[in-house]
């Protein structure tokens, strides 16, 4: 530990391949001029294509189309209004930065605590913590101790109307305060 590649290199899983070939095949063709991204509107849509751009080792132009509704208005407007892909590499670089970033954390802190606890751990941006946010609210509840609390009500005639404030209710810890 650490471990840092020199490099980071990506590859074209066989869950994927058969998809990246074909999509290869159309970038490759000798009558298209340009290339238009429309994956996700994102950081990670931009990372994705980008990924296969480079892997395929495609050099003409790149315009992105940028929408957040998949309706057919919406569609249209982003086509009428496609922006320079160089406009998006600084967001296709912090992608990058995020995904090496997750991976190097990922790998030296799994297995660092493998190695630490002699156990099968694992350790990640995201998972970290929402595990602490699990572990914290496991905590609260083992430690939890039931209070008595107090509503108003008022009774006359047959009839009980039951106090509440603004916001639809009302609860209090505080006896004199309900009386």
């Amino acid at each position: 530990l650490p471990m840092l590649p020199k490099k980071m290199k990506t590859t074209v899983i066989k869950k994927t391949s058969k998809h990246f070939s074909e999509v290869r095949k159309v970038m490759i063709r000798k009558d298209v001029e340009e290339l238009v991204i429309a994956t996700d509107a994102g950081r990670e849509g931009e990372l994705v294509a980008r990924w296969i751009i480079d892997k395929v080792g495609f050099k003409k132009p790149i315009k992105r189309l940028w929408i957040s509704s998949q309706t057919d208005k919406a569609i249209l407007d982003g086509f009428r209004n496609l922006k320079p892909g160089k406009n998006y590499e600084n967001l296709y670089h912090s992608a990058v930065c995020r995904s090496e970033a997750d991976w190097i954390v990922g790998l030296n802190v799994t297995r660092a605590l493998t190695c630490r606890y002699n156990a099968q751990l694992s350790a990640g941006r995201v998972q970290t913590p929402t595990l602490a946010m699990i572990v914290q609210r496991e905590e609260e509840i083992k430690n939890f101790k039931p209070r008595d609390y107090y509503t108003i009500e008022g009774k006359t005639k047959g009839f009980t109307m039951h106090w509440e404030n603004v916001k639809g209710g009302f609860n209090t810890f505080n006896e004199d305060l309900a009386k």
